[in-house]
């Protein structure tokens, strides 16, 4: 098994996880580590111990750090992970569903990041991994890298937040800052990739 995903693995037993392909898959592909995936798609919506959706959450999380996923066709031999290797570009990062959607595996440079590797997991989609100009900023490394309470792995620190953006309608909080936000029309915008946050977002005191 790739050495790589057993770092992520071990990393994951800090969290309590289960159903962590998504936070795997994103650390791997993005160059991240397991607490900044884990935060990254905490706060595009990602429960714990919960599947995460593909097209609400995975696709704009990783857009936010610099990169774009396209449809990638292979030829139509390649349907399984024992394959996959035969079908992409070694060079390049993709992203595999399998096992009927429920599954996500990180390819990169030629590795199988994940425990299908070699498997005959049917391969259903492959999405590569084009960058889109949108570089991982010091202020969203410092966002996804916030340390985690170590009597309660889940729960970050939040003793140093003083304002929220958040979903006036749901409640839900997007984003967390140390000092307040300068001022915007709030009412007028929407977070990247999500149209249903327009009008709702809303910046309030911790």
């Amino acid at each position: 098994m790739n050495e790589k995903f057993l770092r992520l693995k071990e990393a994951g037993k800090n969290y309590n996880e289960r159903n962590d392909c998504a936070v795997k898959a994103v650390a791997a592909a993005c160059d991240l580590t397991y607490e900044q995936a884990h935060n990254l798609l905490r706060s595009y919506g990602r429960k714990s111990g919960s599947g995460t959706s593909f097209d609400s959450i995975i696709r704009p999380a990783v857009a936010s750090v610099g990169f774009d996923l396209l449809r990638f066709y292979a030829p139509s031999a390649i349907n399984t992970m024992r394959k996959i290797l035969y079908g992409v570009n070694h060079s390049d990062t993709y992203f595999v569903l399998t096992t009927n959607y429920r599954h996500i595996v990180c390819v990169k440079r030629g590795e199988v990041i994940d425990f299908t590797e070699g498997r005959r997991h049917r391969i259903h989609h492959i999405f590569e991994l084009v960058p889109n100009g949108n570089e991982l900023t010091s202020a969203t490394r410092e966002n996804i890298s916030r340390p985690v309470n170590p009597l309660n792995p889940r729960k970050r620190r939040t003793s140093n937040i003083r304002w929220k953006l958040i979903n006036k309608d749901t409640g839900i909080v997007y984003k967390c800052y140390k000092r307040k936000p300068k001022d915007r029309p709030w009412q007028c915008m929407q977070l990247r990739g999500r149209p249903e946050t327009f009008g709702k977002l809303r910046v309030v005191p911790a």
